[in-house]
């Protein structure tokens, strides 16, 4: 009887778990995280943060460095090219000029 006990206790947890994990990515999923920057010098980058907050940022910035890297454009083949660190994302002194041949 104890047994079923402990095993049902443990179902029940595993359930509630799932529950959650599925809660908080659909709600993501609707409320994406927003971009960091709230001024943009390129459309294309502004767009995508309204659209989808970070996530299509990065997916936007990860598209255009596998461009720099294809044309072997070392100031930009990287994240940290552009970018100071990759928490807060500030801008580089050069980072608005090397992106513009990829956004416009």
């Amino acid at each position: 009887m104890r047994r079923l006990l402990i095993q049902s206790s443990v179902l029940a947890f595993a359930v509630a778990l799932i529950v959650s994990v599925f809660a908080l990515s659909s709600a993501e999923a609707k409320d994406p995280k927003p971009c960091i920057s709230k001024s943009f010098k390129y459309k294309k980058v502004e767009a995508a943060c309204k659209e989808g907050g970070q996530k299509a940022a990065k997916k936007l910035m990860k598209a255009i460095v596998k461009q720099a890297k294809a044309k072997g454009d070392k100031n930009a083949s990287e994240c940290l090219g552009c970018h100071e660190d990759l928490k807060k994302y500030k801008n580089t002194a050069n980072a608005v000029k090397w992106l513009k041949p990829y956004v416009e």
